[in-house]
């Protein structure tokens, strides 16, 4: 490439070899002209952007960056593509890699994160959406924060999406309360049982038992 060699290795891959952090020297070595300096930043956005990468894919939730007013996929983590079905979604404006995602609303809130500059939270948000990119729509439910990402200049430059799949949890509760409505129903049922047992136990005669059954549902 045209480097400086000393002892068969270049002054850049030296330093970086000692300490990736040590790259930031070279912007302002002398030892350097302008193409080595523009690799050596390029080698510290890559640095950077692998750890960004590593340091997604360690959260326990799924995080896209989107950028631009088209909402361009920038860098998204492992969790993200587990919902998307790992489609190729970057470089690509939100409603073009996820297009089943039209007409749900979620780019009306992109719009309203970024031009407003004010978060959007979302609980428990059904989202229909593909796994994969021949499978048929399947429903998930999410929670979701959409957080406007602030330039140096104080303009918006993008949107992060942040949230965790709660499909689970949801169904979960859906259970739950049709197991609480069952069990309410078999209270209130044991309840007149009971109530109908004490209305007609004093009686004897037909018409009398009638009568207080009848009063007895008349209450219900």
């Amino acid at each position: 490439m045209g480097y400086a060699q000393r002892g068969g290795v270049s002054v850049l891959n030296r330093w970086e070899a000692e300490n990736c952090i040590n790259i930031r020297s070279l912007l302002t070595s002398s030892e350097l002209n302008r193409p080595q300096i523009h690799e050596a930043m390029a080698r510290i956005l890559n640095v950077e952007r692998t750890q960004l990468q590593v340091l997604f894919n360690q959260a326990p939730g799924f995080i896209a960056v989107l950028t631009g007013k088209n909402h361009v996929f920038e860098i998204v983590n492992e969790a993200y593509y587990q919902l998307v079905g790992h489609r190729d979604i970057i470089g690509k404006p939100a409603m073009d890699a996820l297009p089943e995602l039209e007409g749900q609303g979620f780019k009306e809130l992109l719009d309203s994160a970024y031009d407003s500059g004010k978060p959007i939270v979302l609980r428990d948000r059904k989202v229909s959406i593909r796994r994969t990119l021949d499978a048929p729509i399947e429903e998930r439910y999410v929670d979701l924060l959409y957080q406007p990402i602030v330039g140096i200049d104080g303009r918006i430059t993008g949107v992060i999406a942040q949230g965790n799949d709660v499909t689970g949890a949801h169904l979960a509760n859906l259970r739950l309360a049709e197991k609480v409505a069952q069990l309410e129903g078999i209270r209130e049922k044991q309840a007149f049982q009971i109530a109908l047992g004490n209305g007609i136990r004093a009686f004897s005669k037909p018409d009398e038992i009638t009568a207080a059954a009848c009063k007895v549902l008349g209450k219900r």
